[in-house]
């Protein structure tokens, strides 16, 4: 899911496949208009807790709108802390989930 089988068809890793998140909750990313490999976006939340924040989108109107749901909506919005923030409860599971799979292909050898 977080590497981009979702309905928005984005992996949430910065860098990683062909989509990946190009405008996240980042201050010197936003000032410099640059890309940040290697970060994880937050990922979807449901569209109360989105709601709730009342953040207005810099976007307009939301590309992803096809793709959202109550259940869960993401936006590749700056403004978008909620889901498009790289957090450090993501990018600390991206290094234990990277350090399993490593563990796991050495064993395999």
């Amino acid at each position: 899911y977080l590497l981009g089988t979702n309905p928005w068809g984005i992996c949430m890793l910065s860098g990683a496949g062909t989509v990946w998140p190009h405008h996240p909750h980042h201050q010197i990313a936003d000032i410099k208009h640059m890309d940040l490999p290697g970060f994880w976006a937050e990922g979807p939340v449901t569209k109360k807790v989105f709601s709730d924040e009342h953040i207005k989108l810099r976007v307009r109107p939301d590309p992803l709108a096809e793709f959202q749901t109550s259940g869960a909506v993401y936006h590749d919005d700056t403004e978008d802390y909620t889901t498009n923030e790289p957090t450090l409860d993501m990018n600390a599971t991206a290094l234990a989930m990277t350090a399993w799979f490593a563990a796991a292909a050495n064993h395999a050898r």
